[in-house]
């Protein structure tokens, strides 16, 4: 994405901890506080519009019933949400954002990923987007359609940490996702060990939820980048340390 920051700092779905996630909003917000860019997540609605969402229903954001699947955008386009806000497009993200800003957008499902990519295409965007996922026929997908398109694994499990290095022989990824509340589940030292063999693999380090102000120094050397709810306190922080 891009080597122009000691560490890159998205903001997690925007700044969600002050706006409604996943909304132009929530992005702007989170640009406005310091981050260099945004982590979003996309879906396909019924007449295959590539839509901001990170669950695959309405429920938790709006309390509507239904599958995002099976209702076309221009209802979903009505839905209000909190702040004046709408769901958006993804179309909408990178028209509304400013052109410098990094984006990662997370893939949700496979049947998104040739959409996302044609669309981040259109933007002339593919140098400053990175294609994230826990499935790994999404990132193949997009590493078919573009062979220097930034991709990143998405990793929840322990058991799919060596996953990484037979997949990063495949498909060349940029980066690897972690929680970083899992660092606490493998230990300090073993979460050390492992980022220190992805660098000797050129694979970089993207920590997700990563909110601890104290994990900031904690963790220095260890990670490349930050995924966030806690925009403002996190970039405070790094101005401090780096």
């Amino acid at each position: 994405m891009s080597d122009n920051y000691p560490i890159i700092v998205l903001g997690h779905r925007g700044f969600r901890k002050l706006y409604p996630e996943n909304t132009l909003i929530a992005y702007q917000k989170a640009i406005e506080f310091g981050a260099d860019g945004v982590e979003l997540d996309v879906r396909l609605s019924k007449d295959g519009s590539c839509v901001i969402m990170h669950d695959d229903n309405l429920e938790r954001i709006t309390g509507i019933e239904g599958k995002l699947k099976d209702i076309e955008y221009k209802e979903i386009r009505k839905i209000k949400l909190p702040m004046n806000q709408h769901i958006p497009t993804l179309e909408m993200v990178y028209s509304k954002l400013p052109e410098d800003t990094l984006i990662n957008v997370e893939i949700k499902e496979v049947e998104a990923s040739y959409t996302a990519y044609q669309i981040v295409k259109s933007f002339n965007a593919i140098e400053r987007t990175l294609f994230s996922s826990f499935e790994k026929d999404a990132i193949i997908k997009i590493r078919e359609l573009d062979d220097k398109a930034y991709v990143s694994y998405l990793i929840e499990e322990k058991e799919k940490l060596d996953e990484v290095f037979d997949l990063h022989a495949k498909i060349n990824l940029y980066s690897v996702n972690l929680p970083a509340a899992g660092i606490k589940l493998v230990g300090l030292d073993n979460y050390k060990l492992y980022v220190s063999k992805l660098k000797e693999y050129d694979i970089k380090t993207i920590l997700w939820n990563f909110d601890e102000i104290s994990d900031v120094k904690k963790l220095k050397g260890y990670y490349d980048a930050i995924i966030t709810d806690n925009v403002e306190d996190i970039v405070n922080e790094l101005e401090n340390n780096y």
